[in-house]
Parts: C-alpha cells; sequence; structure tokens
C-alpha cells in the first residue's frame, strides 16, 4: 500500500495516499509537510485534489489565484492590508465559526515567508470527546451554544479595517457542542469560545463564563496540544471539526502564509455535499478503490 512522510513531495501523492491522509487529518491530528517548495498555482492544485476551494476574490486574494487567502501583516504602500489576521494574536477558532452552514472544514497553510518568534498552536477536539467519561459526554451531548463573532475576543480589528466587516456580517449560529463528523461519524467538540454568546443544557440557560473555563480546563492540555514554528516551505493540513487553532503575535510583519480553506468533496464524495460541489478521483476508480479497500470512503 502507498504510504507518505512529511517530506514527501505533495504534488507526487497519488488519490491512494490522498484518501489515507484526509483520513488522518479528519482525526483531528494536524498533518505537516516539509520543504515543499510550491507556487501558488501548485498549492491550489494540491488542495483542489480533496475539494472546492472558497474563492470569495475579495481583497485578501491573489487576483491569479483567489482560492488562496494572504495571511500576513504586510501593508500595501498606501497603507491598507494585504491579507488577513495582521500582526496580533489569533485567539482559538476554526473556519466559519459564526456561519450557519460550514462545508469547508479542511483549512491548509503554506508557509512563503516565515517569522521564528511566531507560533501556531493546535487542540484536537475529537480526542477530548472521546477520552470523557461517559457521564460527561452525555452532559455534552446536550449542550447547546449560539456562535457569533465579537470583536476584541478572538482579536482586535480596528474599527475602519475592512476585515472587520467580514467578520461581523455572519448573523451568527446556533448549533449543538457535540457534533458527529460527516465523514468519520466520530464525536468532536465545537468549542471555539470566543464565538460563544449564549450556552443552554437542554432548554436550560446556564452561565456561560462558568461553562467555557469548566470545559477549557479539560480540553487544553499538552496530550491534546500541537505546536508549530513555520519555515519557508511548510505545509500545515487541518480539520475545521476536528480541532481548533491559535496564532501567536508576529513580530515581523514580513511573514507571509498563504491559506485555502476546502472540502474533501473531490477525494471522498459525500451525500454532506451539495450535489453540484460532488467530484469523483478520474481515471483509475476501480483500481483506487480496490487498493484502499480496508480504508474505504465514509
Amino acid at each position: 500500500m502507498d504510504s507518505y512522510s512529511n517530506m514527501s513531495k505533495v504534488l507526487d501523492l497519488s488519490d491512494v495516499e490522498l484518501t489515507l491522509l484526509a483520513k488522518e487529518i479528519q482525526t483531528g491530528k494536524p498533518v505537516f509537510f516539509f520543504e515543499q517548495d510550491l507556487t501558488q498555482g501548485e498549492f491550489v492544485k494540491f488542495m483542489k485534489k480533496f475539494g472546492e476551494p472558497e474563492t470569495p476574490m475579495s481583497w485578501m486574494n491573489p487576483k491569479e489565484h483567489p482560492e488562496i487567502f494572504l495571511v500576513t501583516g504586510k501593508k500595501h504602500e498606501d497603507g491598507s492590508k494585504v491579507g488577513i489576521f495582521g500582526d496580533k494574536e489569533a485567539g482559538w477558532h476554526s473556519n466559519g465559526n459564526s456561519r450557519d452552514d460550514i462545508k469547508k472544514i479542511l483549512v491548509g497553510l503554506y508557509c512563503e515567508c516565515p517569522c521564528d518568534d511566531t507560533t501556531l498552536s493546535i487542540v484536537n477536539t475529537r480526542d477530548v470527546f472521546k477520552d470523557m467519561s461517559e457521564e460527561d459526554k452525555e452532559y455534552y451531548r446536550n449542550i447547546t451554544c449560539h456562535y457569533m463573532f465579537k470583536n476584541n475576543t478572538m482579536m482586535h480589528i480596528e474599527e475602519d479595517d475592512p476585515e472587520l466587516e467580514i467578520m461581523e456580517r455572519h448573523p451568527g449560529s446556533t448549533r449543538k457542542l457535540v457534533d458527529k463528523h460527516p465523514h468519520t461519524g466520530e464525536e468532536y467538540i465545537y468549542f471555539s469560545y470566543h464565538f460563544i454568546k449564549d450556552v443552554w443544557h437542554k432548554e436550560t440557560v446556564i452561565d456561560r463564563d462558568e461553562f467555557v473555563d469548566k470545559l477549557y480546563a479539560k480540553i487544553m492540555r499538552s496530550k491534546y496540544l500541537t505546536h508549530h514554528i513555520f519555515k519557508k516551505g511548510d505545509i500545515i493540513l487541518m480539520d475545521q471539526f476536528a480541532s481548533l487553532h491559535r496564532r501567536t503575535p508576529i513580530t515581523d510583519v514580513n511573514r507571509v502564509l498563504w491559506r485555502i480553506a476546502c472540502d474533501y468533496s473531490t477525494i471522498m464524495p459525500n451525500e454532506w455535499y451539495p450535489l453540484a460541489s460532488l467530484h469523483y478521483p478520474k481515471g483509475n476508480e476501480g483500481a483506487l478503490n480496490k487498493e484502499i479497500e480496508d480504508n474505504k470512503f465514509y
């Protein structure tokens, strides 16, 4: 069976390897590849092997490759922002926390220019739930939260910053704290606590801050955390249901990451995606399915 390592060249990965890679990511564990030396077009090509990317074609997206979000503190000559998230700390979050319908649950980050003083941290919320007692699992299954962006919580954005309008345009969402991953069927905890505004246990409103503090202590433990300092050519792939991530402040504003958020609809077609977004591996479906018979599509 095909295998890969964190030094594998990502553009050379087979459909089998990409499928096994997707399954590994969906466990909540970030996957790293090093020394890749990609162009923007090649990074887009790689991520599209998994699924369809978000393509808003906004000010933070390169015109030639609008699937990419530039993540940087750099500014244009006129003082306007080049990319999103700036140079300040970005607290625990995942993609689309205040959106009502989240499909782009795979995020890939490629380091084009590093900053050695900046650390990315990832926490595996799937493993947290898996390790809980049955009593705790049942309690948290009955929790519902309302999620909405509020400035100066996950991050600070200036009032005249165009990024603030993007963050505030979503009305928020109400959803269960514990849900099942659409591909694995495994339960995870959706603990983007900076976005949590209201909390219910069954039909009863409970104290939001007390709830967050108690669950935070259960989740933010060393055994569930991974930390990384980007070097040029690094790629990190993270599932946005089974994990959360945060970033320390940036001391070198020349740091640039290329960020793509996509789904798994190409490598793992699933009824969870709209029919128009389903894409199947091309050419060798029969051989592919035979080779991964012990690792079938979910």
